[in-house]
């Protein structure tokens, strides 16, 4: 080799470590979702069909995990104490934009990620009034670090979940119905115009832990109820499975505030469509990716609300879904 070749191979050798070191970094995307685990959110198509649908719609705008961006992904369960942590590192790396959604220990984890930071931009999913929690200063102008898609519903659409029940079993006048305690202020306003409209006997049972829950549904068996609403998100959406065996043991027709529960086996179902819900928030996170600020984008409302029924589940229970009850239905599991 010519002397003039070696020098050249030699010059690019000692340039190639120091063009590593000057590629670019991927944005980070934190992605916290309380309620749930690592594993439930992993891989390019994860198993929670929220995560998914959330991982699917990035890569969709182009925003691909390895490749454009870093997609980090927590799953604290219900530990307020370790959401508290990560969103405590996340801001102190000044990662690119935290997607916060569900809750942990009774605590919204988009509130929680406000608290942690004022700086790192924050896209939530979730939350009855962020406007009231401090999250924003009006839904319009969020005029902070923080803005996304609230899960708050009227009094009216709130009502629907009763009203179905209803229409399913007419002679329901017993009804329990579970919420957390994030939803205090707007489920009794429903329980209000509820028993005023519908004639029902409307039990509301606060549940935000493991313990409550057990206690809710010892009462619910206890008292005999007709019917059994499980009307409000966080924990017990997690619980889903629990809820839909209760019901199902204790012959017990229910309906829920989340069309998941449904495809697992529950009854009835009136609630935000949550898969457009994430897809959504992956478009927050795209707008912020490019250039837009939090502070300039409206909070959106939910957009799609879905009725879902199960009818092999209503035959195991004896029930006849009227006809006018299945005509309103988005979509009827076999």
């Amino acid at each position: 080799m010519k002397r003039r070749e070696i020098i050249l191979a030699a010059a690019a050798l000692a340039a190639a470590p120091f063009a590593r070191a000057q590629a670019p970094k991927l944005p980070i995307v934190a992605y916290v979702f309380g309620q749930r685990t690592d594993a439930e959110m992993a891989g390019p198509d994860p198993k929670h069909p929220h995560a998914r649908a959330f991982v699917h719609r990035l890569r969709e705008l182009g925003w691909e995990d390895g490749r454009t961006v870093t997609l980090e992904r927590y799953g604290p369960g219900n530990s307020a104490a370790r959401t508290q942590e990560i969103l405590a590192d996340l801001a102190a790396r000044k990662v690119a934009v935290i997607y916060a959604t569900s809750a942990a220990g009774g605590k919204v984890v988009g509130k929680m990620a406000a608290d942690a930071t004022r700086t790192v931009p924050i896209v939530f999913a979730g939350g009855t009034d962020p406007v009231a929690m401090g999250l924003v200063a009006s839904l319009a102008r969020p005029g902070g670090n923080v803005t996304g898609l609230a899960t708050a519903v009227d009094v009216e659409s709130a009502g629907k979940l009763p009203e179905l029940l209803q229409a399913i079993v007419p002679g329901a006048a017993k009804v329990a119905f579970l919420v957390t305690s994030l939803f205090r202020k707007s489920t009794e306003a429903m329980r209000q115009a509820v028993a005023t409209r519908l004639k029902l006997q409307l039990t509301v049972l606060e549940v935000d832990n493991a313990n409550q829950l057990d206690e809710a549904l010892d009462r619910v068996t206890r008292e005999r109820a007709d019917g059994l609403v499980v009307g409000s998100l966080g924990f017990l959406f997690s619980q889903a499975p629990r809820l839909v065996a209760f019901a199902a043991e204790r012959r017990i027709p229910a309906v829920y505030a989340f069309p998941e529960a449904v495809d697992a086996g529950g009854l009835a179902a009136y609630g935000i469509d949550f898969l457009e819900l994430n897809r959504r928030g992956a478009d927050y996170v795209n707008r912020i990716l490019r250039g837009a600020k939090p502070a300039e984008l409206p909070v959106e409302l939910p957009r799609k609300f879905e009725m879902v029924l199960n009818l092999k589940t209503a035959r195991s229970l004896g029930i006849r879904i009227p006809q006018s009850v299945l005509l309103r239905a988005d979509r009827v599991v076999e």
